[in-house]
């Protein structure tokens, strides 16, 4: 059997692959299976892989219709044979040649269902590694076993080994999201192994702007959706940083959200900002509230909504201002983030620092 099951990630990505699978190649941890996904490219991608796997006997090609990352995640775990799983995406590699061997050899071990290291980035036109800027839940200081309790991140999931049987017996697997689906599975992960062992060395090298988001409206759905779900996970074990973090996430796309603005999306920002009300006492709420509705506001103006649209969030504004009134404790900050007022002849939503002007007949 073999050691690591590395699965690997494709679509579209036939032109920066060879460098991934080289730097898979060359571990010296030869005990490999390397399961390759070509999730429905349209270039050479399939090419690329077959070629690899004419000369190693370790290469196990998957061809499939584009079913999205978190399908393709979850079907190399279910036909990996290997004592423990490994992630990489096409366009990522691996640092150095010993890094398997490393990883699998602390598991073993210190007799741990999770093992990782450290994350840096590389630009296409500079192969050197870099720490710069990253943040420090990327970053180990010393190798050590480490309690999820106090460590409560939720990015960097590839830098992890994961034993498999661990994984399926406790059905771990990446939601059926089709943006931000490894968070959850991550901090899922974590939080059933309730330790894992801590390396002071990079373990996973990403490429610096490769590929950069298309966004449409199902992504921002499934963004929320994951964000909803940490913090859930956070709510439930008092997880105050975890909270924290997701809260930094949903800020940081928020324009986004602005943009691909939907009923749905709507709904799940109000539970969210529930979520937050809930923790508000163990976080500094208002602070962080007062800043994105400064930068919500001044994108407000890019959101554009149908007729239909209009009136279906005019009646569900109506029916979330009462509930929220009702659940809140802290007027200064509901009126801040959720109100309704008349201005200059209009009827004014403000939702989570968005605004949205309704003409009054």
């Amino acid at each position: 059997m073999a050691k690591v099951s590395v699965i690997i990630y494709a679509h579209n990505a036939d032109k920066v692959l060879p460098e991934c699978l080289d730097s898979v190649i060359s571990q010296t941890l030869e005990e490999l299976e390397i399961i390759c996904i070509n999730d429905g490219s349209t270039d050479e991608t399939a090419q690329v892989y077959q070629k690899y796997a004419e000369t190693d006997y370790r290469f196990k090609v998957i061809n499939q219709e584009h079913l999205g990352r978190a399908f393709s995640k979850n079907r190399g775990i279910k036909v990996a044979t290997g004592e423990f799983v490994f992630f990489i995406k096409a366009e990522d590699k691996l640092p150095d040649r010993d890094v398997m061997e490393k990883l699998y050899s602390k598991a073993y071990e210190y007799d741990v269902s999770i093992c990782g290291g450290e994350l840096a980035m590389f630009k296409t036109d500079n192969p050197e590694l870099s720490q710069l800027g990253i943040e420090d839940g990327y970053k180990f200081i010393r190798d050590e076993i480490v309690y999820y309790d106090d460590y409560q991140y939720d990015y960097g999931y590839t830098r992890f080994i994961y034993n498999r049987e661990f994984l399926l017996n406790n059905q771990l697997f990446f939601p059926d999201y089709s943006y931000f689906e490894s968070q959850p599975f991550l901090v899922n992960a974590m939080l059933k192994a309730g330790k894992f062992y801590a390396i002071h060395k990079v373990t996973y090298a990403k490429r610096v702007t490769y590929n950069d988001i298309e966004w449409d409206r199902k992504k921002i759905t499934d963004l929320l959706r994951s964000i909803l779900e940490i913090m859930d996970i956070a709510l439930d074990n008092g997880y105050n940083r975890l909270m924290e973090l997701a809260y930094i996430r949903l800020q940081e796309y928020m324009k986004s959200v602005a943009k691909y603005f939907t009923i749905e999306a709507l709904n799940l920002l109000v539970q969210i900002w529930g979520k937050c009300e809930l923790m508000q006492k163990d976080f500094n709420y208002n602070d962080k509230i007062n800043s994105m509705s400064v930068q919500c506001n001044r994108i407000a103006s890019r959101i554009e909504l149908q007729d239909r649209e209009i009136a279906n969030l005019k009646n569900k504004i109506t029916q979330l201002n009462s509930k929220i009134i009702m659940m809140s404790n802290t007027p200064t900050v509901l009126q801040q983030i959720f109100s309704v007022r008349n201005i200059n002849g209009h009827k004014v939503w403000t939702v989570l620092g968005l605004q949205f002007k309704f003409k009054i007949k």
